[in-house]
């Protein structure tokens, strides 16, 4: 990795928490005592989770540098990503509640000892808030601030038509990446709303800005989309507003659940931001 890279991995993993062992033994608790199930899942669980990718929003931002004004565009996108995540969060509560509830019982449908959930249930709940909530918080770094880019770069297109694809060039970018590598194409031609970076976890493209004329345009008559690019990567956060879309894993939500979802999962939404933290719990 480049140094400039790696000073802003560096710089990304150090406003990064996992969730505090803490809160994991509360929610182990809540559902082994059926406290915690998908129609009541855990607040504090969501909460602490949506205020990690909020801070990760606000870090690239750089809301603690400046001061956040509300009647700017530049704090109207936040609060949308801010609002994505919160979603994002709840659909993530919702399949950890639910994933510990089949934990409950072993393949013979008998009960299991506290002992023994807690042993399964500690190994799923790191998994997911530890190693996964860390990629998730690099990803609504990166989403971000691409979304903030798409902002400029569509402001400055008068001046910067063309939009160019650009990897990293060592040795660990993706070969489907080095597939996008030099792609140019026109700011709003329709390949930049499924490949603007980025385009799969901890992927490290990005796009720069030429004036008419400075490179031929791409043809892309021929064009096939890479194998690795997930489907939930195929957007552009800033034309979208949002950091993760319903492409993603923690959507795919039994049909029965359908209408759970639509009440956000029994979750709140924040009515604040920069200050998601003054959310209060649903009423029981």
């Amino acid at each position: 990795m480049c140094k400039v890279c790696d000073d802003i991995y560096n710089a990304i993993s150090a406003t990064f928490e996992p969730i505090d062992d803490q809160t994991l033994e509360e929610v182990i608790s809540g559902v082994f005592n059926k406290e915690f199930t998908v129609n009541a899942p855990p607040f504090k669980l969501f909460l602490n989770t949506g205020k990690s990718l909020s801070d990760a929003i606000r870090y690239a931002f750089e809301f603690d540098k400046i001061a956040a004004v509300e009647a700017t565009p530049k704090f109207k996108l936040a609060a949308d990503l801010q609002k994505n995540v919160y979603r994002f969060s709840a659909a993530k509560t919702y399949q950890q509640t639910k994933a510990l509830n089949a934990l409950l019982v072993d393949d013979k449908g008998i009960a299991k000892t506290f002992y023994q959930f807690k042993k399964d249930a500690s190994g799923v709940l790191k998994s997911f808030n530890t190693t996964y909530l860390a990629a998730e918080h690099q990803r609504s770094v990166a989403a971000s601030q691409n979304a903030i880019y798409w902002d400029e770069i569509q402001r400055d297109k008068d001046y910067f038509p063309l939009l160019k694809y650009e990897t990293v060039g060592d040795a660990r970018v993706r070969p489907t990446h080095v597939a996008l590598d030099n792609i140019v194409r026109p700011v709003d031609d329709v390949f930049w709303s499924n490949y603007m970076p980025p385009n799969g976890w901890n992927c490290r493209c990005t796009v720069i800005q030429l004036e008419a004329g400075d490179a031929p345009q791409t043809d892309l008559s021929n064009f096939k989309k890479p194998e690795d690019v997930p489907e939930e990567f195929m957007y552009n956060p800033g034309q979208q507003r949002i950091v993760f879309t319903d492409a993603h894993p923690y959507f795919r939500i039994d049909p029965r659940d359908t209408g759970l979802a639509m009440q956000n999962f029994n979750l709140p939404m924040p009515k604040t931001f920069p200050t998601p933290e003054l959310i209060e719990p649903p009423k029981k």
